[in-house]
């Protein structure tokens, strides 16, 4: 009995630690939020975002006249042109030139907007992937959450159940007393209580490592306590929702569909890209331009009166016509319409397998409903029967094997139960997020 009461005694202890440390509770909405701001994968998919929507503006700015301005200075050696008198001469003079220059496309085959139309859908394909990672963090975060919940229930049923093998033994002790029962059972008693308690050690040993697997999921430190609120989690949705009203739902709220769809029609903006190269490329330009200048034998003029008087100004358009480039723009735009027509073919494949992952939640989260209506069964049928046990085993009915028996039958009743009810609440909550687009009103 001492060595019984020391391990009961240690486990409790250990338990009692995390609960007194007087830390805070964090409950399922706290977790979430944690994780959104802290995940790594998350923070990765918001930078591509931003990346791209640097693309995407650079895209319509390219629209913009470009404006270049420069200068120069020169110093010239030996026979050249005399800038003063525009004959040759052997003398070395300095220049200095100044100018401004503009171009800007006015024609293009529509290459520039079909460019902003590619940026645009690659934007969206980059929003819709945050969205995903979020949804994905909040899923990992719920799943991890409720499996700590089912650890610490199944450690507080094992613990429950340790606690009855203690009472039974006392209860098994005072009938040895009185000679009411053999000796030898409570030593068979006592091997049955040393198993369960082992059952402990490990159900001990499974909370620590799902409050492991919660910290990992929520990018929590590790070497930080967690103490989570165990509150129960239930929603009431109407079973009259039928498989593909699901589906439909889950086309309209989760982006997995649309990542694709808006692949597919920046593809065919690039293809439609690809072939403005072959259009004429006519551009508008314009220019100015002034030139300071002074030679080694002649006094030069003032540098004001040279800016002002060298001054000049152009203005002109050009008309630039493909006609070969080595077939690079035909093999691009082959290599674009192949890439288009991948893209087509992902997205089909995608709504394929989108619809067979929906179709899977549906039917499990009937099953889900099910199972936990045969646990309670399940659970009720059990509790008749121990308590029958019970009542044998105190008049000696039958031995302490079948007892143990009929005991371990109503903690696995008690543990199909807690699986089946957290496993249903999960998937409410993932229907509820079909439905509505909200997990949790996050």
């Amino acid at each position: 009995m001492k060595l019984r009461n020391k391990i009961v005694f240690i486990i409790l202890l250990s338990q009692q630690v995390r609960i007194l440390s007087g830390q805070e509770v964090w409950n399922l909405t706290q977790c979430i939020t944690f994780s959104l701001e802290n995940n790594i994968t998350l923070k990765n998919a918001e930078i591509d975002q931003k990346i791209q929507k640097i693309e995407y503006s650079q895209a319509k700015l390219n629209q913009l006249p470009q404006v270049d301005a420069g200068l120069s200075l020169n110093e010239s050696f030996g026979r050249a042109v005399d800038p003063a008198t525009n004959t040759y001469s052997n003398v070395s003079y300095l220049s200095n030139s100044y100018n401004v220059t503009s171009s800007v496309v006015l024609f293009s085959g529509f290459a520039q907007r079909n460019r902003i139309a590619f940026e645009r859908y690659n934007l969206r394909v980059e929003n819709n992937r945050v969205e995903q990672q979020k949804n994905l963090v909040i899923y990992n975060v719920i799943d991890a959450y409720f499996n700590l919940i089912l650890k610490k229930g199944l450690y507080t049923l094992y613990l429950d159940n340790l606690k009855l093998m203690e009472e039974q033994c006392f209860s098994i002790q005072k009938y040895i007393n009185v000679g009411r029962k053999a000796e030898s059972d409570i030593y068979e008693f006592n091997a049955k209580f040393a198993t369960d308690s082992f059952l402990l050690v490990q159900q001990s040993g499974n909370v620590e490592k799902a409050i492991l697997s919660l910290k990992a999921s929520m990018n929590y430190p590790f070497a930080d306590s967690l103490t989570i609120d165990t509150s129960d989690y239930s929603f009431t949705i109407s079973d009259s929702l039928n498989a593909q009203y699901i589906v439909e739902s889950a086309k309209i709220q989760l982006p997995d569909l649309r990542i694709t769809e808006n692949q597919l029609l920046a593809a065919k903006k690039y293809v439609a890209q690809m072939r403005g190269s072959f259009s004429p490329r006519l551009n508008l330009y314009a220019g100015w331009n002034t030139e300071y200048y002074e030679t080694s034998n002649n006094e030069a003029t003032a540098f004001d009166e040279q800016f002002k008087n060298n001054t000049g100004e152009y203005v002109g358009i050009s008309l630039s016509i493909p006609i070969f480039s080595k077939f690079n723009k035909i093999n691009t735009l082959r290599t674009a319409s192949l890439e288009y027509k991948k893209a087509e073919n992902e997205h089909l494949e995608n709504i394929l397998k989108f619809e067979e992952e929906i179709n899977e939640v549906y039917i499990d989260w009937q099953t889900a409903k099910n199972e936990y209506m045969a646990a309670q069964k399940q659970f009720e049928k059990s509790e008749i029967a121990y308590k029958t046990a019970e009542k044998k085993l105190t008049i000696g009915q039958i031995n302490i094997t079948d007892f143990y028996i009929q005991k371990n039958e109503l903690l696995k009743a008690k543990t199909e139960l807690l699986r089946t009810n957290l496993q249903l609440a999960l998937k409410d909550i993932y229907i509820q997020f079909i439905l509505t687009g909200k997990w949790l009103n996050i």
